[in-house]
């Protein structure tokens, strides 16, 4: 396959992949323990997750197949070059996956909040092209939704999270 059959393709065989993905974790989380009778059990969390990745990734590929029917082949002058300073698509991905490796390494020791808030951060600056990058935005997003998320597990589903170097 040429890199242009791969462009052409790129959402419905990241689409397809998430899928598979999903469903993997979907069953996977079925073998996580349960300790004692619980109406929200361990296995809720990983398995909403997985069934929003399911959703987000049909919904992905869905659009890449109507998007190749509607697309007639673009010529190569077409394409928009990259602004400077942004990263290509390889290179997002490779930062996306070091960031999650660091932010799992740093859970346990560091605590889902404090990893939680970094992670966000480097995520929404991997993403975001250069001249969309609103730092305050990024940063006020990266504290008020972890600690929202902190908040709804502690104290509405009584779940604990690793807190690590903070202990309140």
């Amino acid at each position: 396959m040429t890199m242009n059959t791969l462009r052409k393709y790129k959402d419905i065989l990241t689409g397809a992949f998430l899928l598979a993905f999903a469903a993997f974790f979907f069953y996977n989380a079925g073998g996580i323990r349960l300790l004692g009778k619980q109406i929200i059990t361990a296995r809720a969390f990983p398995r909403t997750l997985a069934v929003l990745l399911g959703f987000l990734s049909l919904w992905m590929l869905v659009e890449g197949v109507m998007k190749l029917a509607r697309e007639k082949e673009p010529s190569p002058r077409a394409a928009a070059p990259e602004t400077p300073g942004d990263y290509s698509g390889a290179a997002r991905i490779g930062l996306t996956i070091l960031a999650l490796i660091v932010y799992i390494m740093c859970m346990r020791p560091v605590g889902f909040l404090l990893s939680t808030i970094a992670y966000t951060f480097a995520q929404t600056l991997i993403l975001t092209p250069r001249e969309n990058r609103d730092y305050r935005m990024a940063a006020v997003t990266s504290i008020v939704l972890p600690t929202i998320i902190y908040v709804i597990f502690l104290y509405g589903l009584r779940l604990m999270l690793p807190q690590g170097i903070l202990t309140f």
